[in-house]
């Protein structure tokens, strides 16, 4: 018997990739920056300053900006690249393909 999918399978296989898409990618992620307004603005309640709930908006809307032109310059600049090229070099499986395709191409070229 081969192993392969059936199509209900294949269907609910993308329906739980969807939805941890959209919680953990973009729910998540906004729902981070949310957090984050609200615990500064918790502080700063707790010092004295009266935080309301528009100005929770503004800076969350804020905040959203400058992590956008931060996440811009980290990928533009080439730390994503950089970041990414070091976390492969320490996967085992990783280096270990990459060493059985060049041992490979060595051979298919000679």
């Amino acid at each position: 018997m081969e192993n392969e999918l059936t199509q209900y399978q294949i269907w609910f296989g993308d329906l739980v990739k969807y939805v941890e898409n959209g919680k953990g990618k973009i729910l998540g992620r906004f729902y981070g920056i949310v957090t984050f307004v609200l615990i500064a603005s918790t502080y700063l309640s707790v010092t004295g300053e009266v935080i309301t709930l528009p100005e929770v908006a503004f800076y969350t809307v804020a905040l959203l900006i400058v992590l956008t032109i931060m996440g811009w310059g980290y990928s533009h600049f080439g730390l994503l690249e950089a970041e990414q090229s070091r976390l492969n070099e320490e996967s085992p499986q990783i280096m270990e393909t990459l060493h059985n395709t060049r041992r490979i191409l060595k051979k298919v070229n000679k």
